[in-house]
């Protein structure tokens, strides 16, 4: 079998390509992720102890998420809030 030909094709940005660079991305982070799980399943450690870096894992995940939401909100809010002063600036300017 041809690998680096079926290779090829999948790559995006190649002539012939079957596959996005979004599913190519995708796919990597789940190699990714599966990768990472399995490790952990499979460290030196007592399940006892693995579950904890478990847990752990999954609540820094989550404040991180919490966290970048919580930006996210503040800086549409100053995006609106500025949007809002250049529209009645512009709506006063244009009155004079």
């Amino acid at each position: 079998m041809n690998y680096r030909k079926l290779l090829s094709g999948c790559l995006p940005g190649k002539p012939g390509s079957s596959a996005p660079a979004s599913a190519v991305v995708l796919a990597l982070a789940g190699g990714i992720i599966l990768g990472s799980v399995v490790a952990l399943l499979f460290a030196p450690a007592s399940g006892e102890e693995t579950r904890e870096k478990l847990r752990d894992g999954a609540r820094d995940l989550a404040s991180g998420a919490k966290d970048k939401l919580q930006n996210m909100k503040q800086k549409l809010h100053a995006g609106k809030e500025e949007l809002a002063g250049n529209i009645s600036n512009k709506f006063a300017s244009g009155k004079n």
